[in-house]
């Protein structure tokens, strides 16, 4: 032992010095590069639009760009994954009403302000639909209540369904336990069920999980989490209707790059890609928005072998 390495302390077995005051070995280069190597999960949240790190002006011009639909009268937007829609105790500094607002004072400034007609939750991502006038918005809300407007969400989800095409017709009913929500199935005739329907197609599915569109005439909060969970297919890292606990197939693990630990923290991939709108009025064609897959979620498919192959 030398004289540098008796003062400061004792050498290791691996030959790491250990120091009496820090009580830790130094490390050598290649264990801080392995300390620091990104994981699987660093390298999936890497591929989410990343809006809070932007200034405002810089996310406007960004917002301005995912704006898939504006004929004055109807404007949508493909919302990022993990921007809430208001503000509330779980939101970050950029909430979509107030962004959409100033987007429009670029993109439509003679409209006064715009009339939400589909919102989405923060963990989704996709459509979301505006009017320039409430009139309109109304009517488009009562076309959607009575069957007329197809959305398409698309999902990846734990489980291979029982068939191709799957019909959810099951009534939900809305509960709030320490500020949150859960939509619970309830029987047909009960006064408190809401009437939802959910069409489950498969797209494809790979071992444990499937990528499956799901076709809805209007949506309420959830129903597509809830619906999906009572066929025995709850998304891909749902923590509230994913039938605790979760325990994901060590083949996933290992095709995500995640540990045990690091499973539990796996985002949601819920993505509405389509809304088709009939004709409302003689003058104006009826309409088809649409808001291609995100990067975060082919990256996904790609990697749980559910991309399927355009021909």
């Amino acid at each position: 032992m030398s004289v540098n390495e008796e003062r400061s302390g004792k050498r290791t077995k691996e030959g790491k010095i250990w120091k009496e005051k820090s009580r830790k070995p130094i490390m050598s280069m290649s264990d801080s590069i392995e300390e620091h190597r990104p994981s699987g999960l660093d390298e999936i949240r890497s591929e989410f639009f990343p809006f809070w790190t932007l200034t405002e002006d810089q996310l406007i011009d960004e917002l301005c760009k995912k704006v898939v639909y504006n004929d004055g009268e109807m404007f949508a937007i493909d919302k990022p994954k993990g921007m809430a829609y208001s503000g509330g105790k779980d939101t970050t500094k950029y909430q979509l009403d107030r962004m959409a607002s100033r987007v429009k004072d670029i993109l439509l400034p003679k409209c006064e302000r715009l009339h939400p007609v589909l919102t989405l939750d923060k963990d989704n991502s996709g459509i979301t639909l505006f009017t320039t006038n409430p009139l309109l918005r109304n009517e488009l809300v009562e076309r959607m209540e009575n069957g007329e407007i197809t959305i398409k969400t698309d999902c990846i989800v734990r489980g291979l369904p029982s068939s191709a095409h799957i019909s959810v017709h099951t009534p939900l009913v809305k509960s709030t336990k320490g500020g949150q929500l859960k939509m619970w199935p309830t029987k047909e005739g009960d006064a408190r069920g809401i009437k939802v329907k959910s069409g489950v197609k498969k797209i494809k599915g790979s071992n444990a999980h499937s990528h499956v569109e799901i076709e809805t005439n209007s949506e309420v909060p959830h129903q597509i989490r809830a619906h999906l969970s009572l066929i025995g297919l709850p998304l891909l890292g749902d923590k509230i209707y994913g039938n605790q606990p979760m325990r994901y197939p060590s083949q996933t693990l290992d095709a995500l790059g995640l540990s045990r630990n690091q499973s539990s923290k796996l985002p949601m991939f819920i993505h509405r890609r389509e809304m088709v709108i009939p004709s409302i009025i003689a003058t104006k064609p009826g309409v088809s928005i649409m808001a291609p897959l995100p990067s975060h979620f082919t990256s996904i498919l790609k990697k749980l072998s559910l991309l399927k192959k355009v021909r």
